[in-house]
């Protein structure tokens, strides 16, 4: 269960102060599927950024594995962004001059795995990108470049899976391909599966979702989220 209890995010100071999140709260069982749908400058990003451990709330409490996230000493919250969550970005941030390979064994490296280049091969397999493993990322079509993200993202087999925007900067058949790709890995490995989004069709396609406007909740839906 990911519980989310009156989080505030505020950024600068006296005339110059944001909000970004004004007092959020829900719940969200484990293994479910969660969209954060808004406009930009909803807060939905700094929501994820959040439960991902990138951005520290002002106040407030996130709940995971019972234990709040941000109570954490520093060196906890990396062990949990390294080994709990794997990260989908819009904008790939792949190393172009790479391999694919090479690519994907990052997060890998980055825990000491020894046997990382097996792990990374059998994610590419999962992602059926396999025959460009010795590829530069710079070969790839936009397509090709998600997967390996998504496969990067898999490849420490996280808890929690954050894609943000994930199909934003692909054609509508390639974004269909990549959604299928990630609602079968959230069901073929049980993982819970938060994207953020502003498209209203990719949201219906979960099971849970809530939408954000400035900064707070306007409307939910689903069964497995409580608000």
């Amino acid at each position: 269960m990911i519980r989310v209890q009156e989080v505030i995010r505020t950024y600068g100071e006296g005339e110059s102060e944001f909000k970004a999140l004004k007092g959020v709260s829900f719940a969200l069982k484990e293994g479910e599927n969660l969209a954060i749908l808004g406009k930009s400058g909803s807060g939905k990003s700094t929501l994820m950024h959040a439960l991902a451990g990138l951005d520290r709330p002002s106040s407030g409490r996130i709940i995971i594995k019972d234990k709040d996230l941000w109570s954490r000493s520093q060196k906890d919250i990396d062990l949990y962004r390294s080994q709990d969550v794997g990260f989908v970005f819009q904008d790939f941030y792949l190393q172009n001059e790479e391999t694919v390979l090479e690519n994907v064994m990052v997060p890998l490296e980055i825990n000491g795995d020894t046997d990382r280049k097996e792990k990374a091969m059998e994610a590419l397999k999962v992602l059926e990108i396999d025959d460009k493993a010795n590829n530069k990322a710079n070969q790839l079509s936009g397509g090709q470049k998600q997967r390996v993200c998504i496969a990067r993202a898999i490849v420490g087999k996280p808890s929690i899976i954050f894609a943000d925007e994930p199909t934003g900067n692909l054609d509508s058949k390639t974004s269909e391909r990549v959604e299928d790709i990630l609602f079968n890995i959230h069901k073929k490995f049980n993982t819970t599966l938060i994207v953020v989004t502003h498209d209203k069709e990719l949201s219906d396609k979960f099971s849970n979702s809530i939408t954000l406007k400035d900064g707070e909740i306007t409307s939910h839906t689903g069964e497995g989220i409580q608000i």
